[in-house]
């Protein structure tokens, strides 16, 4: 088993759980799902955090496959 960080959550001081899910993220307007991403779960109060490079990282991939849908003829891309 991976060496994994414990947090506590900031909201009501309970001990997080680690665990892959997905998850949706806001970008450039839209709504886009996400799987598989590395985040802490609070089950008390159900508060989710993902790290920084985490969501830059999400946002980097969101917008390398809009950029190749455009390619392919699929919708538009804001450059």
């Amino acid at each position: 088993m991976e060496n994994v960080k414990r947090y506590i959550c900031g909201q009501c001081n309970e001990m997080m759980e680690f665990k892959y899910d997905d998850y949706y993220l806001e970008h450039r307007g839209e709504i886009e799902k996400v799987t598989t991403v590395p985040q802490h779960v609070c089950h008390n109060c159900e508060y989710i955090a993902v790290a920084n490079e985490d969501i830059e990282k999400m946002r980097r991939i969101i917008d390398h496959n809009l950029f190749i849908e455009s390619l392919l003829g699929g919708r538009e891309v804001e450059r």
